[in-house]
């Protein structure tokens, strides 16, 4: 995974291979807790490595993330204003499941045996 994940992010040295692998944990974690495996099938890898990228991708270049939200129009002077969130310093942060990734992790899950 953290050869993939560097790949798409562009990264040649290993200078955030210790900050992929832990956004990989924490993902992972998150993914077999939702879906209660006890392990990732190959497209659950490839759905973490997108996630990680996700993750990433902000921090490596210091700005924000577009989330794609409008969040002003003004027509006068033409003004398109979009909702950005930005890159945040806490590391645990990211790594939440959204409700679209919940949404496709429902095709994995398992009912839980007690």
């Amino acid at each position: 995974m953290l050869e993939n994940i560097k790949l798409m992010l562009g990264l040649e040295d290993d200078k955030h291979d210790t900050m992929i692998m832990l956004f990989v944990s924490k993902v992972v974690t998150s993914i077999v807790e939702y879906c209660n495996i006890k392990e990732l099938t190959p497209g659950l890898e490839s759905f973490t490595e997108d996630k990680v990228f996700e993750i990433m991708k902000p921090r490596l270049t210091g700005g924000a993330q577009n989330t794609g939200e409008v969040k002003a129009v003004t027509r006068g002077d033409t003004k398109i204003e979009y909702n950005v969130a930005s890159a945040s310093s806490d590391n645990s942060r990211g790594a939440n499941l959204s409700e679209s990734d919940k949404k496709f992790l429902n095709n994995f899950r398992v009912a839980r045996m007690h």
